[in-house]
């Protein structure tokens, strides 16, 4: 998959400073029925995307392989996302070395 172009209103780009156990979505772009999500990475930690249907209750599972920390961008992808059904909510599970 392959970021959209700038401008495109499905792109959203955050800023990102933290330590290297937290992460921030970089970016999430939808690429036919697949969701892409980027994150900054370090080298030596390992992420893995998780996904749920719903926040009350949670129940995180596993989307893609995991991912090792390369110091630069990580992509991961939700095959199926971009259909909405059902919703998902992302998140990145940070292990540390």
């Amino acid at each position: 998959m392959t970021p959209p172009t700038a401008g495109d209103s499905s792109t959203r780009t955050m800023p990102c400073f933290w330590p290297a156990r937290t992460v921030q979505v970089s970016q999430i772009f939808s690429s036919g029925n697949d969701v892409a999500v980027q994150v900054p990475s370090f080298n030596g930690y390992t992420y893995q995307l998780q996904i749920t249907a719903s926040l009350t209750p949670t129940n995180w599972v596993d989307s893609s392989p995991s991912q090792g920390g390369t110091g630069g961008v990580l992509t991961f992808t939700d095959s199926g996302g971009g259909t909405n059904n059902p919703s998902r909510f992302y998140r990145i599970h940070v292990t540390e070395p």
